[in-house]
This record gives structure tokens, C-alpha cells and sequence, in this order.
């Protein structure tokens, strides 16, 4: 459907998938695909509907928030087997056990959405995705928690910009 592009797993909730693990994911196999290895391209590319599509699929009914919320729902509770196929089924089921941010951030508790611009940021690098640009640019300005200024100075190990940025073709960290 049209939310593909994430790896399933358990997870200590039925049916749940905690974005940030993709987003770990995510961010080595960029590497990998940086580096030229085709194979780690190919999963990229497949997993870039999720990795950006989470972030700029609001018209779909998915909230940008819910990207880099704890948990969504992937699937039925006790179906694994059957996963939502559009971003609107996900968003509703994710309201529904009470897992969504609600248009603020109640649910990134943790440097889930540092995880999520670390990602976007190795996807931009890899694939040159302008769509991965503007969902980038959105997460880095929406005040997430832990994507101020402060929380990069005092732990940089998630600093992480797109190449270009680095290069000061514009845009800026998130303050």
C-alpha cells in the first residue's frame, strides 16, 4: 500500500512500530549506500516512503508529529500479519491507542525526532531525495523535543546535516 518502506519486528505492543528504529536502520544503510554499496541503495530507495513519508503525508490524514512519535500503529492489535496499507488507516489506529502526538509532541518523549532528522538528513546524503529535503526542513523547525540548540550542544552525537548544508548552501540546524 502506500505506506511501505519499514522493516516489521517485534515489539513489546501488538501491532506497534517505533519510527526511531527505523530511523536507526535508516541512517546506516545510508551510510552503506554512500559508500556505493547498490544493495544498501536498493533498501534505501524502498524504505524512503516510510523514512519521508511520515513527515510529509499529512493530506493522507497522517499527522508529521505522529513521525517521530514513540510508537504507531502498524497493524491490527494481534495481526501482524495484516498491516495497515495507507497512511490515514495507520493515523487512525495510532489516535486510537492513544499513541499520537495530537498536532504537539506528548508522545516524543525521548530524541525520537533527532533520530528521525539524523535519518532524514543520511537519506538526503545518499539519494539526493528533495522530498527527504523538505521533510528534513519541516522536522528540523517544528520545536520538537531535544532539537534545540542546547540539546545539541550538549549531546552532538546526533548533529547530523545534509551535505549540502554542511557546504553552506542554506537552510540551518535546528535552534
Amino acid at each position: 500500500g502506500e505506506a511501505h518502506g519499514w522493516l516489521p519486528g517485534d515489539y513489546g505492543s501488538s501491532g506497534a512500530l517505533p519510527p526511531w528504529q527505523q530511523d536507526h536502520f535508516a541512517s546506516v544503510t545510508a551510510i552503506a549506500a554512500v559508500r556505493g554499496d547498490a544493495d544498501a541503495r536498493a533498501v534505501l530507495d524502498w524504505m524512503g516512503n516510510f523514512i519521508v513519508g511520515r513527515f510529509l503525508s499529512r493530506e493522507r490524514g497522517f499527522d508529521p508529529h505522529d513521525g517521530a512519535a514513540y510508537l504507531i500503529a502498524i497493524s491490527p492489535e494481534n495481526a501482524r500479519d495484516r498491516p495497515y496499507r495507507s497512511w490515514s488507516e495507520i493515523a487512525g489506529a495510532t489516535r486510537a491507542r492513544g499513541w499520537a502526538n495530537a498536532g504537539g509532541w506528548a508522545k516524543t518523549e525521548g530524541n525520537y525526532a533527532q533520530l528521525a532528522i539524523a535519518s532524514l538528513a543520511a537519506f538526503v546524503d545518499a539519494t539526493g531525495s528533495e522530498a527527504a529535503g523538505r521533510a528534513h526542513g519541516w522536522l528540523t523547525q517544528a520545536n520538537a523535543p531535544f532539537t534545540q540548540r542546547a540539546n545539541y550542544v550538549s549531546g552532538p552525537k546526533l548533529s547530523i546535516v545534509p551535505m549540502a548544508r554542511r557546504r553552506g548552501a542554506g537552510g540551518r540546524c535546528a535552534s
